[in-house]
């Protein structure tokens, strides 16, 4: 019977008929290509225990997961992502979380140029030799998901097999993925599944929308520009809110954790120091959970009132409330300080001297034998 027939013959169906024999017989008259069905779920897998997530930042990033970061322009994402992608490389904490082993780490980088690249990845502490070719940064010009932008991208990854891709940002690299749902299933199909297909994790930086920006929300997941399709996607979603107009202190959120548990709102500070040699360096210091921070704080404030209430002039001087019992960091303590003088707590009748903020010790003049030093070294709050 030929395969034209479909199983039919002039007396009605062919019940010797199979489906199969007329793709045979049309893939040997014409040679058709194979194609293949969609595999599936390897569904004995549920007979057992499911693996735990493997992690390639314990508690944060997910190997072979989308992460997505968001932050208004200035706040600090660009930090935290080069920072990771040091840390990483070379193998060392970050932001307080033990990083096991160095990985590889891809970052694409379309909003910074090479110099200011390399200051700010020295400025973090790496080198040629802490690195060891593990992290391979990118500021090429590239346009995604154009089939030319794929094409080397793809040949980057399989080249330098990366365990995270970071994409810098979204709106430089990929500027319709944000606009509608179609251009971001675009992105998604053509990028972020290439990195995961082979092997990688991605952290894509975003931008949240301007009139989000600082504003409450009832959901974090709305704050991010452009289409819900990327946010619905990811299996993480990070929002930084700035704590500081004009200095690099950020909270930092779990707005979205599909696996794992979403992490309690840790406060960032981008700080800049001199090294031995004078040089100029950059670390982010944690100063701990929402919750941490304000129970070290009460505890302190405490301390530090029950302490000036005991001096017999109700008093003290700066050097000697860094000093008291259980007394965290000095600069953290300086910075707890410094709240509780400009929440009304304590007040400053001179320089380097604390109080009690009372109404009577307002008017009150100093004292013969005051605990006030001029140009008193230890203040510097």
């Amino acid at each position: 019977m030929s395969a034209a027939t479909h199983g039919w013959s002039i007396n009605g169906p062919d019940p010797t008929y199979q489906p199969m024999d007329e793709y045979d017989d049309r893939h040997d008259d014409y040679d058709a290509p194979v194609v293949l069905p969609l595999p599936g779920l390897d569904m004995t897998r549920l007979d057992g225990p499911l693996p735990e997530p493997r992690w390639l930042v314990e508690n944060r990033i997910v190997r072979q997961s989308l992460t997505v970061l968001g932050a208004k322009p200035g706040v600090g994402k660009s930090w935290l992502s080069m920072d990771l992608a040091v840390a990483l490389a070379a193998g060392r904490p970050w932001v307080g979380i033990d990083i096991p082993q160095p990985m590889r780490v891809l970052y694409v980088d379309a909003e910074n140029g090479d110099d200011i690249a390399l200051e700010r990845i020295q400025q973090l502490g790496g080198t040629s030799t802490s690195l060891g070719g593990r992290l391979h940064y990118v500021t090429a010009s590239i346009q995604l998901p154009a089939a030319s932008g794929v094409a080397r991208l793809r040949a980057t990854i399989e080249w330098h097999q990366p365990d995270l891709v970071i994409v810098d940002t979204l709106a430089s690299v990929a500027p319709l993925a944000e606009k509608d749902t179609e251009n971001s299933s675009l992105f998604l199909a053509g990028v972020w599944h290439l990195a995961r297909d082979h092997g990688a994790a991605m952290l894509l930086l975003h931008h949240l929308r301007k009139s989000l920006q600082g504003a409450p929300r009832d959901d974090p997941k709305d704050a991010f520009r452009g289409a819900g399709h990327l946010i619905g996607t990811a299996s993480r979603a990070w929002v930084l809110d700035p704590l500081h107009p004009k200095e690099p202190k950020f909270l930092w959120h779990d707005a979205k954790a599909r696996r794992g548990k979403a992490q309690p709102a840790t406060r960032v500070e981008v700080v800049d120091y001199e090294d031995d040699d004078g040089n100029k360096r950059t670390r982010l210091e944690t100063q701990g959970t929402v919750a941490g921070v304000e129970g070290g704080y009460d505890a302190y404030l405490a301390a530090v009132l029950a302490y000036i209430d005991a001096r017999p002039l109700r008093e003290a001087r700066t050097v000697d409330l860094l000093a008291v019992e259980d007394a965290p960091a000095e600069r953290t303590a300086k910075d707890y300080l410094n709240r509780a003088t400009a929440s009304g707590v304590l007040h400053k009748p001179r320089r380097g001297v604390y109080r009690r903020a009372e109404p009577e010790a307002l008017m009150d003049p100093p004292r013969s034998g005051s605990l006030h030093e001029p140009n008193d070294p230890e203040d510097d709050d």
